[in-house]
């Protein structure tokens, strides 16, 4: 999908954004997971995956405002630009020993550039000051005695290495089981919401088909002007307040873990203009919001965690309307919910929004508290003074030929604290962390799928 050709796009015709967004999933999210797709976006690009409010609230017919629901939660287009909004993960063959042994990518090999260059210059200049300096012998013996002084090192550094990647991996694990935790909310959320806007519309629709079976007229019938008969069920015209709630609540929802996602990644990402990032997350966004509603989540700032929170009060909000919701009509007001049963449904829904906010509070406190700097600084500075002195002695104690027996120790200890940042900082741009793209794209789809369950195409 090129991005970069849609200034013909008429965005106030739906004929016209369904042609544009109808497309492969897969080709479409391969094009967009480019880098250069997003730096440069313009407005106009951005705009492809919206329509104009004026096109998406056009209809106040109740069939009409579900089916644009559906198709601005399940947008194609959107759904792929989710999709690349992650770092492709690496999969390895648990089973085998030599999956990727050879493979720098996801190493985060870039922290120990550094470091190892620099370890492997000091061991040269050793290396080579014994060979070239006339001194050289008496202090290459020298300091291959000393090798038992050095060598107890190694056994705090053991303890304080291990400790650090369990710790790390705590951590990973605790984000994805909060991650989890909002996939699971949302599933269960958006069904008992969908169930509560439901029942009173399904228990009357029960009951006229048992009615009609008993007594074939309980449709009422207006023939038109050209003698046509056109005939409505009694009760269908009094679900429009109800099934808006519903829409409406199921739109926030869906933008719940875009704006969780928009909160946890960094906000710059190096080359990347301000504008392009603010255009890549209001295509995420898609159909989902009128643009005033997505600028505001996008431009939310806060406490830094205004995004989010902008969705979790408009969610309480429609909580309390969607409980309390009054059927007009006759024939449906016998099966509204009694004040007892409303308390209830509004206590449930309130205590799932609370638990998306309590799995979002452990994301971000995740995020926002890494290991304190006081253990994190004295590991890696008595990692770095054992490494200089074991690869001083051991150039001292065999030659040339330990230089790269050296590289390669230095490189496990180094990479130890190097995959141990990885774990603990989970919601970077980096293969080994965790997709909240694809986390939104699932929980849209699961949305979607309630949605279509319980209402039908």
């Amino acid at each position: 999908m090129d991005l970069t050709k849609s200034k013909s796009l008429s965005l106030s015709q739906r004929s016209v954004w369904k042609s544009t967004t109808d497309i492969d999933t897969t080709s479409s999210a391969k094009s967009l997971s480019k880098e250069s797709t997003w730096r440069h976006m313009s407005e106009r690009s951005a705009s492809r995956a919206r329509l104009d409010s004026s096109s998406s609230k056009s209809s106040d017919d109740e069939g009409n405002t579900y089916r644009q629901t559906l198709d601005a939660i399940l947008s194609p287009s959107r759904l792929a630009g989710l999709d690349a909004a992650d770092v492709a993960p690496i999969f390895y063959n648990p089973y085998s020993f030599f999956s990727h042994i050879v493979s720098i990518r996801g190493r985060n090999f870039s922290m120990l550039v550094a470091p190892l260059l620099i370890l492997l210059c000091w061991s040269l200049g050793w290396q080579l000051l014994f060979v070239y300096i006339s001194e050289g012998n008496q202090v290459q013996d020298l300091l291959a005695s000393i090798d038992q002084l050095v060598m107890p090192i190694l056994t705090p550094l053991s303890f304080l290495l291990t400790f650090r990647l369990g710790r790390a991996g705590v951590r990973f694990w605790d984000a994805r089981s909060a991650v989890g935790a909002m996939i699971a909310t949302c599933r269960t959320n958006i069904s008992i919401v969908s169930v509560a806007i439901a029942s009173p519309i399904r228990m009357r629709k029960r009951q006229a088909k048992v009615s009609r079976s008993e007594k074939k007229q309980q449709l009422e019938c207006t023939d038109d002007q050209s003698g046509n008969n056109e005939c409505f069920d009694v009760g269908n015209q009094d679900n429009e307040l109800a099934m808006k709630l519903l829409c409406e609540y199921a739109r926030w929802l869906a933008v719940f873990p875009i704006a969780v996602k928009h909160h946890l990644r960094p906000t710059t990402r190096k080359g990347w203009e301000q504008d392009a990032t603010d255009n890549k997350q209001r295509y995420e966004l898609g159909m989902l919001l009128s643009n005033e509603d997505a600028q505001r989540v996008i431009t939310a700032t806060g406490d830094k965690n205004g995004k989010s929170l902008v969705v979790l009060n408009q969610l309480h909000q429609l909580a309390y309307d969607i409980a309390y919701c009054t059927y007009d009509s006759d024939t449906l007001v016998p099966f509204s919910p009694a004040a007892a049963n409303r308390a209830m449904l509004y206590q449930q829904v309130t205590n799932q929004l609370n638990d998306l906010t309590l799995a979002y509070g452990a994301m971000e406190r995740i995020k926002s508290t890494p290991l304190p700097f006081a253990y994190a600084i004295h590991l890696r500075t008595f990692l770095l003074i054992y490494l200089f002195l074991w690869n001083m002695i051991s150039v001292a104690e065999y030659g040339w030929i330990s230089i790269p027996f050296q590289f390669l120790l230095n490189w496990a200890l180094l990479g130890v604290e190097a995959a141990a940042v990885e774990c603990e900082r989970p919601f970077e741009y980096r293969e080994n962390h965790l997709t909240l793209g694809k986390v939104s794209v699932l929980i849209s789809r699961n949305i979607g799928q309630t949605l279509t369950e319980l209402f039908g195409e």
